[in-house]
């Protein structure tokens, strides 16, 4: 009867090892890879769209339709796919209800379509909106910007809207940390 206890009690303390062990292979495997791709894209935004500032700002280069920041948008997009794909494969990825509000604090992250500015292009971006809608709001408020000989400020009003939605990028950003450190509160103790 004795060697059944402990039978039973080594189990049990067996189980309660495997479980933490799980939860520490999802934080090492999928939790901090996952929180660091997100952060290369973070970055990629902040300084992007730090050039796009610092190009808006230069009065050398005349504000209009063949302005070069919307091929700055383009070729930025282009070139860091990638790593906006690597934090999408994390979602594919992970179906665990524990890291339901932690992937969707990362989707509203990308998901611009919601916080989007109102444009008069005859584009809709809304239903153009995937993983780069940060770019995409950004390039078609540019084209309408620019296009718009009407707009007396057009300079003051397009860094504006970088400045709006860098904003909007932090406050999201937040958001995901705060999510993550809560997950990995729970996965490691």
């Amino acid at each position: 009867m004795i060697d059944t206890i402990f039978k039973i009690l080594n189990t049990l303390k067996d189980g309660v090892k495997l479980y933490k062990d799980n939860k520490k292979n999802l934080f090492e495997n999928f939790l901090e890879p996952a929180i660091k791709d997100f952060e290369n894209v973070h970055s990629n935004y902040l300084s992007t769209f730090k050039s796009y500032i610092e190009l808006i700002s230069n009065k050398k280069i005349p504000l209009n339709e063949n302005h070069p920041i919307l091929e700055s948008i383009k070729t930025d997009s282009l070139f860091s796919d990638d790593l906006r794909d690597k934090v999408y494969s994390y979602y594919d990825y992970s179906n665990n209800d524990l890291f339901t509000t932690f992937n969707r604090s990362i989707l509203k992250y990308f998901d611009y379509s919601s916080s989007a500015p109102k444009f008069n292009s005859s584009l809709d971006y809304k239903k153009e909106m995937r993983k780069n809608a940060v770019r995409r709001v950004f390039y078609i408020g540019m084209i309408d910007i620019l296009s718009d000989n009407n707009i007396r400020h057009k300079r003051k009003k397009a860094i504006e809207q970088a400045k709006n939605i860098i904003n909007n990028l932090q406050e999201n950003h937040r958001k995901v940390l705060d999510n993550y450190n809560s997950l990995k509160n729970e996965l490691l103790n």
